[in-house]
């Protein structure tokens, strides 16, 4: 049975509006000291006019004034005048009445996805990187009176069947017998044999360069010379702590799990016999 995430929208607003609290409360429910999820429309030079720039939520309880207040998006648009924003806050039936830690647990689920569904031209962080937490209970979003052009309804279950990386995780960890790590920056394991080496998901790599799966090899274990000499690592790419070999196949063939395996192997062989 889904969980319900209901989101009353209104709007629009103008910035100044919002943050001098002049919102009249006797023509709407989401004044400025509420918390919930906002929506920023304005001018792109890509996009053109009134196109969705940014989904947020406010992250304290002083409410959507002071949550924008001084964002860039706002502040910077060539348009700004011509900026509109919309307010969301979470509402229940009076026999289901959240605590504040429910209601903002509901809003970072709610823009999670709403920002992996509606794709804001100006949001970076989240795009791509619904994370196990977000998607392994069942629940809808269900976005309610003016919500301008998001979509009316999201389920986590979408996020479930589209992202197999996560599964693929999953099931190598089992073949691993080891622990899946999940943190914000990582869904994934070191390996059993060795653990220099790291599989899974790193959020940033997923967000930043559309790599679903990496291999990581920790830098201290291995010479960068010795690696560029190995068949093994004809294409690969490094941050301050790793080495990374991205897996960018088709995660939905038959032979996925066997084929990474394979792979985990042969490097795991391979550091054997090149260690520093």
């Amino acid at each position: 049975m889904n969980k319900d995430i209901n989101i009353w929208w209104e709007g629009p607003f103008s910035k100044e509006a919002v943050v001098d609290n002049k919102i009249d409360s006797n023509e709407y429910d989401n004044t400025a000291d509420r918390i919930g999820l906002y929506q920023i429309y304005g001018t792109h030079p890509l996009y053109g006019n009134d196109v969705l720039l940014y989904i947020g939520r406010t992250r304290d309880n002083n409410g959507f004034a002071s949550r924008l207040y001084n964002r860039w998006e706002t502040i910077y648009d060539s348009d700004n005048a011509n900026v509109k924003i919309y307010l969301g806050t979470i509402f229940t039936d009076a026999e289901n009445n959240l605590t504040i830690e429910e209601e903002y647990e509901q809003i970072e689920y709610a823009e999670v996805l709403l920002i992996n569904a509606m794709k804001p031209a100006l949001n970076s962080s989240n795009i791509k990187s619904v994370g196990r937490k977000y998607i392994d209970e069942a629940y809808s979003v269900n976005n309610i009176n003016d919500y301008k052009n998001i979509y009316p309804q999201l389920t986590s279950g979408y996020y479930w069947n589209d992202f197999v990386n996560i599964q693929i995780v999953e099931q190598l960890a089992e073949i691993q017998s080891v622990k899946v790590e999940d943190t914000d920056e990582i869904y994934g394991f070191d390996i059993k044999e060795n653990d220099n080496i790291f599989f899974g998901i790193d959020y940033k790599i997923w967000n930043d360069e559309n790599i679903p799966l990496v291999i990581g090899i920790a830098k201290e274990a291995i010479k960068e010379s010795i690696l560029k000499k190995s068949p093994l690592f004809k294409s690969f790419f490094k941050d301050e702590d790793y080495y990374y070999l991205g897996i960018t196949s088709n995660l939905k063939d038959k032979m996925v799990i066997e084929n990474i395996q394979k792979q985990l192997d042969n490097i795991v062989n391979f550091l054997e016999t090149h260690t520093n």
